[in-house]
């Protein structure tokens, strides 16, 4: 495999890792925004500090993981676009093995 592939395959590679890093954290988020009922409260039916916490802290993630998704895509197409004949070679190396 030659090192335009091999570089190539790392980035996939993070690319897919970060989506399913993103999927992950944007399911936990959605999970505790779409039902605040599982959030803690006090009797006056206002969230608890800790379930504004929690709602804060899954946002936070959610973001941290979309921006990580959207630095490995950037990284990936400017390898690409700086690399195209390197990169298409590449792909055919790779049909071909």
């Amino acid at each position: 495999m030659s090192e335009e592939a091999r570089i190539l395959e790392v980035l996939r590679e993070r690319v897919e890792q970060a989506r399913f890093r993103h999927e992950q954290a944007k399911a936990a988020f959605w999970s505790i925004a779409a039902d605040p009922r599982q959030l803690p409260r006090v009797p006056t039916g206002r969230l608890q500090p800790d379930g504004s916490d929690r709602i804060r802290e899954a946002f936070r993630e959610e973001t941290e993981a979309r921006e990580e998704l959207l630095d490995a895509v950037h990284r990936f197409s400017d390898y690409l676009l700086a690399h195209m004949h390197a990169v298409e070679a590449a792909v055919v190396d790779c049909h071909h093995a």
